[in-house]
């Protein structure tokens, strides 16, 4: 159980984050699953302020309706990626960033993919023969 102290501290270190635009939303981790891959699976992206050109990464883990994302790209909150990555099929999707960590030299990306119906599908059965895979 949580102090009272220790109660205010987290809500002030927040809410200084939310004006320093650290955090940008809070995200849902209690979604159906989330699915971790060790070792990462590699991607390429593209933001749609940014160049054409295509970037490199690797996806940590993956819903239907987000991913976290590693790269050594410094890229700017609330921006929208494009990514495409393989679990067993070449799969592209598009998506807004939410919240961003640093990890050593790389950073993360806490991406809410902004997908249809029938893409979180593919993504959910794509997930489910590649864990019978493993």
């Amino acid at each position: 159980m949580l102090l009272s102290g220790q109660v205010k501290f987290i809500k002030d270190r927040y809410r200084k984050g939310e004006e320093e635009g650290i955090f940008m939303s809070r995200y849902n981790r209690n979604e159906a699953f989330r699915y971790e891959f060790v070792p990462a699976i590699y991607c390429f992206f593209k933001s749609r302020n940014g160049a054409n050109e295509m970037l490199d990464g690797e996806i940590m883990d993956i819903s239907p309706c987000g991913l976290k994302l590693k790269t050594a790209t410094d890229i700017p909150l609330a921006e929208m990626l494009y990514i495409d990555f393989a679990i067993i099929t070449p799969i592209s999707v598009r998506g807004d960033i939410r919240w961003k960590r640093n990890y050593g030299s790389n950073f993360i990306y806490g991406v809410h993919l902004k997908n249809d119906t029938d893409l979180q599908k593919q993504i959910t059965y794509e997930l489910k023969q590649y864990v019978k895979r493993k």
